[in-house]
């Protein structure tokens, strides 16, 4: 058995020689199937086996992007151009025994048609809020077209850092992310003052020199004075920020609620609100509506909500109240309808044309499924111009056997 090759949309991955059964000592992952100019792509070296190895990488023929990175077995290639396609090799030095691995990469210019294609569309639903202090604002980022796989980050908008203490409700999530700029890059963490305990709670990217810092759920031994900490070979700078848990204000005694935060379905289904409480005396749960008052056809069953034919404007955040002699308590549920969204190519029914003639037929039926989205721009450019095209959602003729 020879060398091997795997060709992929990024490029072609090549390995030594390998036994039938036995996986390949080394190779390449990458992070994206695709990669436009601009965008960032990373290669992470694996070799097989616990013994260590020392990793190289190279270009074939010239040398890395001015913007490249590297982290152990990992390469970077930022903001990539079209003059960065070409070959990658990865070399891990084992002692006396060393291997290669080769990824073709491919950098493809914005101004193809596959980019505009890829390029992500999404919108930001509600575009603004206006809520008091100490309410729920949430946002949704939805995604309507653009390739697979897309990640969503939200951030602050630029040049916006944090103000002041930061607070947040016990039981509620929180992220606090620290980004360190500077070259050579700074390596960022996370610390409390006084602990000698490492914070375990959170997220550390080196190769963007960031950490997040994740409180999820909030609880209030969470509370405290946090510490950013960006280091380099050439010193070092520190950020604060104070974080309050809020705790519930329950009276003895008083119910205990839950629901889902948030619940999704598509316009004309039912959607079901689930609220359970818990309480001596046993409490009452009553529904509402931020803002607003309640679909007029809702029904409360065994204390959740329910819609039946929910609309777009049925969505919001609703309330679910328990209250007994004892006291009382609420949680929010984030009600999202969504509408359908036709992203796929319509399905056309084969018709059948005699290939025994020399001219087409003067009609030529081609018929879409009832609940197609039809875009006649998509129709073949092959047929004749004086053709007639009849679109129907009818159910195509049968064909002789």
């Amino acid at each position: 058995m020879g060398p091997h090759r795997c060709w992929g949309p990024v490029g072609t991955f090549n390995s030594a020689p390998a036994a039938a059964g036995v996986t390949p000592p080394i190779r390449i992952e990458s992070s994206a199937s695709s990669v436009t100019e601009g965008q960032t792509l990373d290669l992470d070296c694996l070799v097989a086996g616990q013994g260590q190895a020392t990793i190289t990488w190279y270009k074939r023929g010239g040398s890395l992007p001015p913007k490249h990175q590297i982290s152990g077995s990992r390469l970077r290639l930022s903001q990539l151009s079209v003059a960065d396609s070409g070959e990658y090799v990865c070399r891990a030095d084992m002692g006396s025994v060393s291997r290669e691995a080769t990824i073709t990469v491919t950098v493809t210019s914005r101004d193809s048609s596959s980019y505009r294609l890829q390029s992500p569309i999404i919108s930001i639903d509600p575009h603004s809020m206006a809520v008091a202090p100490g309410e729920d604002a949430t946002f949704k980022c939805r995604v309507h077209d653009g390739a697979r796989p897309i990640n969503i980050t939200w951030r602050m908008g630029p040049g916006q850092h944090l103000q002041g203490p930061v607070t947040v409700k016990e039981g509620k999530s929180l992220s606090v992310e620290c980004l360190g700029r500077g070259e050579p890059r700074p390596l960022v963490r996370w610390s409390r003052p006084g602990s000698r305990q490492k914070v375990e709670h959170q997220t550390l990217l080196h190769m963007d020199s960031q950490a997040i810092l994740q409180l999820s759920p909030a609880k209030p031994e969470h509370a405290g004075t946090y510490v950013c900490t960006a280091h380099s070979a050439l010193g070092s700078a520190q950020a604060r920020v104070d974080i309050s848990v809020e705790t519930a204000q329950r009276h003895p005694g008083a119910p205990e609620v839950t629901a889902p935060p948030a619940v999704t379905v598509v316009a004309g289904d039912t959607a079901t609100l689930h609220c359970t409480a818990r309480g001596e005396p046993s409490p009452r749960i009553e529904w509402s509506k931020l803002r607003a008052p309640l679909p007029w056809q809702h029904r409360v069953v065994n204390g959740s909500l329910v819609i039946p034919r929910a609309a777009q404007q049925d969505s919001g955040q609703y309330i679910c109240n328990a209250s007994s002699p004892a006291g009382s308590a609420e949680v929010f549920v984030t009600l999202d309808v969504e509408t359908h969204i036709h992203l796929l190519h319509p399905s056309i029914f084969p018709f059948l044309v005699d290939s025994s003639t020399t001219h087409p037929p003067q009609h030529m039926p081609i018929y879409f499924s009832p609940t197609s989205s039809i875009h006649p721009f998509l129709v073949d450019s092959s047929i004749p111009a004086h053709t007639h095209v009849s679109i129907s959602s009818q159910t195509p003729p049968s064909t002789p056997s």
